[in-house]
């Protein structure tokens, strides 16, 4: 009876109700005591092994981490090519800086992506440093615009707002597994989603 109860209770993640229901059955304390310390090893030792229930492990199997909770794994769900915007300045790497900063300025931006004739990301560039760049009659040099944060397109909201978290400027761009740019997504639209989020959790909790 002890084993099985300590089975039973690891797979279906009830200790209590399993101990509860054993008292029932049998109206004996002391196989109940002895059920109970069955129980509580054995979900000690299932809980490090594939948590609370069997059915926690199934759900991960299928991408699907209950402790995220509600929102998160809402965000989860989401893959950032769906939040995307394809309203960026392109710029290619023959402007002249003094280009840029007309272009920018015209479209009143303050980040341009180079890109190169078949698409890929080359690069970011931002209008104060372009504004102290001495050089304005000549294209920028490449070492001042290749080092920026991209965002893969395969990842989520959730994994983004993480990469994200220390990020400071206007957009974030989104590429391809070939490196070509597909949109950019802003601070802004990750917190509107975050916004959609929570109304959800509050209206499913209200529905329960």
């Amino acid at each position: 009876m002890a084993g099985l109860a300590a089975v039973v209770s690891s797979v279906i993640g009830g200790p209590i109700s399993t101990l509860l229901i054993v008292f029932e059955l049998t109206s004996d304390y002391q196989v109940a005591l002895g059920t109970g310390i069955s129980v509580c090893f054995a979900n000690l030792v299932s809980s490090k092994l594939y948590g609370h229930s069997a059915f926690d492990q199934i759900l991960l199997n299928r991408n699907i981490d209950i402790k995220l909770g509600r929102n998160n794994l809402h965000l989860k769900s989401i893959s950032i090519k769906n939040i995307l915007r394809t309203d960026y300045i392109r710029l290619v790497p023959e402007h002249k800086v003094e280009d840029m900063i007309k272009i920018l300025a015209e479209a009143g931006s303050s980040e341009g992506y180079i890109i190169d004739p078949k698409g890929k990301l080359l690069g970011k560039v931002e209008l104060p440093s372009l504004i102290l760049n001495k050089n304005k009659d000549k294209s920028p040099d490449p070492t001042i615009y290749c080092n920026f944060l991209k965002i893969k397109s395969e990842k989520n909201i959730l994994e983004t707002i993480q990469l994200i978290k220390n990020f400071v400027g206007e957009s974030v761009p989104i590429t391809n597994k070939n490196g070509n740019i597909i949109g950019v997504i802003t601070e802004s639209d990750l917190f509107k989603q975050l916004l959609t989020a929570e109304k959800i959790r509050k209206d499913e909790e209200l529905e329960d």
